[in-house]
């Protein structure tokens, strides 16, 4: 999933900007910028005052400077791309909007537009235009609706496309998480990467979550799991 998709169209633009600049270094003009995100020179000149601002939001300095009728990006060597954004993924209102429904909690739709700042109205167009994005899992009746499964994994895979200083306290990990993978290591006599273990928590903080939701879909999960229930992995780790 490119997690990119969840920004505002102005955030988009912003991005796409922002990774010009960082593949382009000191090599692109103010006029092939223009022509790149099709945008006039006001419009891509607001956007470039804005990256000053996200980089004291995020609280390392960006500006973008002239030099020689170039664009150059002036900001901190540890500063990346993925960090930027993540940082905007964060504070966008369909990041915020799946956040509320991972734990599934019955919202009215009064209640997740005061919480999202939002008027009912622009809700349902962000809820509208997330269910484009969805796919296999859809928002109805204010809760995902879907194969279990899926919804879990999609959750993985937008928590993963997050900076980690940008993920939600959500993944901190837990004693509980640490003494799974440990007895699953000894389960399966094996040594998980630290980037291994790193995305089993993940998954584990995920699945406590979604794990206190009773209507839940599992049709396909059941089916898999005859096809599976004969193998010799899977009989140890159900064991």
């Amino acid at each position: 999933m490119n997690i990119e998709v969840l920004l505002e169209k102005k955030e988009q633009i912003q991005v796409k900007i922002l990774r010009q600049l960082f593949l382009k270094h000191d090599k692109l003009t103010a006029q092939e910028l223009c022509d790149w995100v099709n945008l006039s020179r006001p419009s891509v000149q607001s956007y470039l005052e804005d990256i000053s601002y996200i980089g004291r939001m995020i609280g390392k300095p960006m500006e973008v400077i002239r030099q020689n009728n170039k664009l150059v990006l002036n900001m901190s060597e540890s500063q990346t791309l993925d960090e930027v954004i993540s940082f905007l993924i964060q504070d966008s209102i369909k990041y915020r909007l799946i956040l509320l429904f991972l734990e599934q909690k019955n919202y009215m739709i009064f209640e997740l537009a005061e919480l999202l700042l939002l008027s009912e109205s622009t809700l349902f167009r962000k809820i509208k235009e997330l269910n484009k994005l969805l796919l296999d899992i859809q928002i109805k009746n204010n809760k995902l609706i879907g194969e279990e499964s899926q919804i879990r994994y999609f959750y993985y895979l937008v928590f993963d496309s997050l900076h980690p200083k940008f993920r939600p306290d959500l993944l901190q990990v837990t004693k509980f998480q640490v003494e799974f993978v440990r007895q699953l290591e000894e389960t399966l006599k094996v040594n998980f990467s630290e980037s291994s273990k790193d995305k089993l928590y993940r998954w584990l903080a995920i699945t406590e979550k979604r794990r206190k939701i009773t209507d839940i879909q599992i049709t396909k999960s059941l089916e898999m799991k005859k096809i599976y229930q004969d193998d010799h992995l899977y009989q140890l780790l159900d064991s």
